[in-house]
């Protein structure tokens, strides 16, 4: 099993009614694995190369702090991206190639003006991050050369393609988030970012994948 997804999240007490959901246009994504058992994490990233990082999975931010997205445009011509500041330019979220012998394709989180095809799915009660293909998610324990080490690397299976030992599949939400203005003389633009439905916060969203 995964050795860095060995600590507890903090739940929410059981509700009697839906748990919390509101609207914004900033979130962090939290990645809650399929076996309960195990912890939630949130995507982070790791510098990896000019304009390009990974997108791996760490501990939540229990004050804030866990790295802000947002879904530019509408799907299935969206993508989720974030801001880099102080400069403002964003980088989107892209799966790379299937890597390591399997089905598996990590995210890359890169200057890239491409589609992902990601997206916030605003059921009611319980709103989702999606892939237009459809697929799976996971954490995966993968090699990331730039640094020859192991990571746990948010990744993406077409179908029911072979993830592995080293891969703990996970639901992906979306938690709300304050999204920042862009500064002055920003590289970027918030000019098709969306208001999406999202989970109040970590325990709002776990509560949610238990009711759902």
């Amino acid at each position: 099993m995964l050795p860095l997804l060995a600590a507890t999240l903090l739940l929410s007490p059981a509700l009697s009614t839906p748990p919390p959901v509101s609207t914004s246009t900033g979130f962090h994504i939290l990645l809650l694995p399929k076996d309960a058992s195990l912890p939630a994490r949130s995507v982070s990233m790791i510098h990896t190369g000019a304009g390009q990082s990974r997108a791996v999975a760490g501990e939540p931010s229990p004050g804030g702090g866990d790295l802000v997205f947002y879904q530019n445009g509408a799907s299935p011509d969206s993508t989720l991206a974030t801001d880099i500041l102080p400069q403002g330019f964003p980088m989107s979220i892209l799966f790379a190639p299937p890597e390591n012998g399997t089905d598996v394709s990590p995210a890359d989180v890169t200057v890239s003006g491409a589609t992902s095809g990601l997206f916030v799915d605003e059921e009611e009660y319980a709103p989702s991050i999606e892939y237009v293909d459809g697929g799976r998610f996971w954490i995966c324990e993968s090699w990331v050369a730039y640094y020859q080490a192991v990571y746990p690397v948010f990744s993406w299976s077409a179908g029911e393609g072979e993830a592995g030992e080293a891969c703990v599949e996970v639901d992906v939400v979306p938690v709300c988030e304050t999204l920042e203005d862009l500064p002055d003389g920003a590289l970027g633009s918030h000019e098709l970012v969306q208001e999406v439905r999202c989970f109040v916060d970590n325990g709002a969203a776990g509560e949610g994948r238990r009711s759902s």
